[in-house]
């Protein structure tokens, strides 16, 4: 029984020996414990936040004492436009009193206690009526006898109601009426200023600003010094100086300017491709005596047509430009049999197509042949084609005429 109880004992004291003491291990801890071998989550540190459960501090942490502390506060009114404003107060607690808030001013004959606007708690003496007590004023109230500040007198602002008028204010019989309102520009520096408006619309202008002469010919209008409407009478014409015909008087530009290179016309009918020199020149090339001759206006006269045969009701002939065919003579009807039919065309630089058409499909037959000719400036023929047409429905043949330019053009009937 003995060696039993002794048995228990052992086992007992050694199961109390396993057990760890907790607390906080931390040696920064305030609150650490040297004897705890286990950490339970209890450490504290200088400025943790806490609750010391005091409800007149704010700011509770954790001091250098480890003890739970926080600010004291005082409590009070802390709006200033209060009657009992308070500026030691650090926080509100709800207790501000304004004018017009209950109150008592001890005075037992005195009902409806209020705080008047200068803060002082007064009542009413029981059994008065206030109101306006002045006799001259608007809202005089005979049956008033204590002076409620109400009062009303000729002068004073007022509304009349009515959105077209402004400045309201009651008149000598106390009737609230305002001036008509008038818009327009109240700037008396301004150009048109409005001495019968009396509210800003915001209209003025001023000598620089823009306007509207109600001239067509003119451009960049403005007032001037005098207030009078004036602009700048346009004159069209080219206005880009560097170009060959720059125009100093011209205002407007009429897309007319032209420079170097650009096509003009040097008045010499023995030149062709007058251009625009470097220096502004309008310039030639004098044509040769193996050229074309060109006429004023720079295009080359052409003779051309076809010989027929005895039908020559069945054939037509046309020249059309090479790169645009919209570009043509139309076609040329052919009246002479066993002839030449021929007419004169003035054709612009460029290669020319001359297209001739048998309806028939025989051609001309054996002496048939369409052609082209030129004149050189003195007077000599330049066969430009000539080619047979003995057999078939359409011949084309083309030519050049000058230095061959890409953009050809076509004159009228010569």
């Amino acid at each position: 029984m003995y060696q039993k109880l002794l048995f228990f004992l052992s086992f007992a004291v050694l199961l109390c020996s396993c057990a760890k003491e907790e607390g906080c291990v931390d040696l920064a801890a305030c609150n650490f414990d040297i004897n705890a071998e286990k950490d339970d989550g209890s450490c504290l540190f200088s400025g943790d936040e806490c609750d010391d459960e005091d409800d007149n501090t704010v700011n509770d942490q954790i001091n250098g004492l480890c003890n739970c502390s926080g600010d004291f506060v005082s409590l009070g009114c802390t709006d200033e436009s209060a009657c009992n404003y308070d500026a030691s107060a650090d926080v509100d607690d709800g207790s501000c009193l304004n004018p017009g808030d209950d109150c008592n001013d001890g005075n037992p004959g005195t009902i409806n206690d209020v705080f008047n606007a200068d803060c002082v708690c007064e009542g009413e003496i029981e059994g008065t009526i206030s109101g306006c007590t002045d006799e001259s004023a608007c809202n005089y109230d005979a049956s008033a006898d204590e002076d409620d500040g109400s009062c009303i007198n000729p002068g004073d602002d007022c509304n009349d109601g009515n959105t077209q008028t402004i400045n309201d204010i009651f008149n000598a019989n106390c009737e609230c009426e305002g001036e008509e309102l008038v818009s327009g520009c109240t700037d008396s520096s301004s150009c048109n200023f409005d001495a019968a408006a009396n509210t800003e619309n915001g209209s003025c202008v001023y000598p620089g600003d823009d306007c509207n002469d109600g001239n067509p010919g003119t451009t960049d209008d403005t007032y001037d010094e005098n207030c009078e409407c004036n602009g700048i009478v346009s004159s069209e014409g080219c206005v880009d100086s560097s170009a060959c015909n720059f125009n100093p008087d011209a205002t407007v530009d009429n897309g007319t300017c032209q420079y170097p290179g650009y096509a003009c016309n040097d008045g010499d009918s023995s030149t062709y491709d007058d251009v625009w020199t470097n220096d502004c020149d309008c310039a030639g090339t004098p044509a040769s005596d193996d050229d074309c001759a060109q006429n004023a206006d720079g295009f080359t006269p052409v003779f051309f047509g076809i010989y027929a045969d005895g039908f020559p009701d069945e054939c037509s002939y046309e020249i059309y430009a090479q790169l645009n065919p919209e570009i043509t003579t139309g076609n040329q009807d052919v009246t002479e049999a066993n002839a030449i039919n021929g007419v004169t065309f003035n054709f612009g630089s460029g290669y020319w197509t001359m297209r001739v058409n048998d309806s028939y499909g025989d051609g001309k037959l054996a002496n048939g042949y369409y052609f082209a000719q030129c004149e050189t400036t003195n007077g000599d023929v330049i066969n430009l084609l000539e080619v047979p047409f003995t057999d078939g429905f359409v011949s084309e043949t083309t030519f050049l005429i000058g230095d061959g330019l890409v953009d050809p053009s076509l004159e009228e009937n010569y």
